[in-house]
């Protein structure tokens, strides 16, 4: 009996935790492959050692959900559990940027009393508490939603940078059904966001889930480590610097043609590349329904992000916390700042140091393919010196530009992606999507989907 075959092309997360699966699942009686264009892999995924400085290029985190978390059960899986760094207390401080001063977040009832946010926080749960539930089901934009059962202000004022932070875009074009759809079931099951989120955690209560204090890990040597120890796993599978030159599709069966010309036949293709990049490979098919559905994934918009590490060999930081984020109201080029050695100073070299993510772009920089490399520097150090006070200049900078980033959920996305789903099963049985460009950015999205889809093909 031959061995089936399951060719996956990306190495990113979502593409070696469905290897890793796969491979745990089944062992030597499936035969894998994961095609990769680039000579490394990991995706957006990047740690840079420099200057005796640990920089996080890409993901800095995922949110600990307990055991339960998909991220955490694969970590400990890879044997890297003792690796895990949880977000120091200082890091349960969260401010916000707006007015040229810095304002922490409340962290409980009696920060709250204390809080210049007290007013706004009061009045959304007010209005929400009140405020009948939306009979219809249709999606909606994050901004819609929000002022609806929040208020306009509470979208603006704490929604906004906090779409910012994750998805660096514009809260008015993406879909609250999609990016956070706990709050749309919240709203249609409990008809109140706050009812809701009370339910939610009784629930967990009842079933022992206990998440830490901050509900904020890493891994001591940075996320790249996960990658590694993914790429050591599945080493004898990887193929690096193999490009996918176009999807072939015939009689409803699809195969893939590299860039150097050679033909690769599979029982199942897992796609876990961006929706654009997808779009490449079918956009060449002579097949209609495979143009159809490139114009369909092309659709799919992304947000641009320079992500600007900086380093110095002194503590310069006159606040302790996880970072700050900036509502686009305010008109700033940075979407806000991790404070990296405050929220993890286990991973700094020196007590003393200090480590600075700075992130620029987004939705709302429509010039930021203008830029060059030295103008996200200059934006960057502007924004420490005006926001944090820092004059001093860095020991030691890194720069990584991405023009396409984050996938945008813009409204009628899960409507989108449903039919794209639809279009490519008629076109090709042995085709599946996976990725974030389709059902969530996280790290916990990306390691999740990954596993359903190892369930589904074996």
């Amino acid at each position: 009996m031959s061995k089936k075959k399951i060719l996956i092309v990306g190495a990113g997360i979502s593409g070696l935790s469905l290897g890793w699966y796969i491979k745990q699942q089944h062992g030597n009686a499936v035969e894998i492959c994961i095609l990769e264009s680039s000579e490394r892999a990991g995706g957006q995924i990047r740690t840079l050692k420099q200057a005796n400085f640990l920089f996080e290029q890409g993901p800095h985190s995922w949110r600990s959900e307990g055991p339960e978390s998909p991220m955490h059960r694969l970590v400990t899986q890879l044997g890297l559990k003792d690796e895990i760094l949880f977000a120091s207390a200082a890091a349960r401080n969260r401010y916000l940027y707006f007015d040229e001063k810095m304002h922490c977040l409340p962290t409980g009832l009696k920060s709250l009393l204390l809080s210049p946010f007290r007013s706004l926080l009061l009045k959304a749960l007010w209005k929400d508490i009140f405020n009948a539930a939306r009979q219809n089901s249709e999606d909606e934009s994050v901004h819609d939603f929000i002022s609806r059962r929040l208020g306009t202000e509470f979208s603006e004022m704490l929604m906004d940078p906090m779409i910012s932070g994750i998805y660096a875009g514009d809260i008015r074009k993406l879909s609250m059904q999609a990016t956070f759809p706990q709050f749309f079931q919240w709203e249609k099951e409990h008809g109140s966001l706050w009812r809701g989120a009370f339910h939610s955690r009784k629930a967990k209560s009842k079933r022992g889930s206990k998440n830490d204090a901050v509900g904020i890990c890493t891994l001591k040597g940075g996320m790249e480590a996960l990658i590694a120890q993914l790429e050591k796993n599945l080493n004898q599978e990887m193929r690096f610097g193999s490009p996918v030159k176009r999807l072939h599709i015939e009689d409803r069966e699809g195969s893939v043609e590299l860039a150097n010309g050679e033909f690769l036949h599979a029982d199942a293709i897992c796609l876990s590349v961006p929706a654009k990049a997808l779009a490449a490979m079918l956009h060449s098919s002579a097949n209609s329904r495979a143009q159809n559905i490139a114009q369909q994934l092309n659709a799919i918009p992304t947000a641009p992000l320079a992500v600007v590490n900086v380093g110095y060999r002194q503590q310069v930081l006159q606040k302790n916390g996880f970072g700050h984020l900036i509502p686009s109201k305010a008109k700033e080029e940075i979407l806000g700042i991790i404070w990296d050695s405050s929220a993890f100073p286990e991973q700094s070299q020196g007590r003393d140091e200090t480590r600075l993510t700075v992130m620029i772009g987004g939705a709302h920089m429509p010039h930021f393919h203008r830029c060059e490399e030295k103008d996200f520097v200059s934006i960057a150090l502007r924004g420490i010196q005006k926001q944090l006070g820092i004059e001093q200049y860095p020991d030691a900078m890194a720069v990584k530009i991405s023009p396409e980033a984050i996938p945008q959920y813009q409204v009628g996305h899960q409507k989108a992606v449903i039919e794209i789903k639809e279009q490519l099963r008629v076109l090709c049985y042995n085709l599946h999507l996976l990725g974030n460009s389709y059902e969530g950015i996280s790290l916990n999205d990306c390691v999740r989907n990954s596993e359903s889809l190892s369930l589904a093909l074996c």
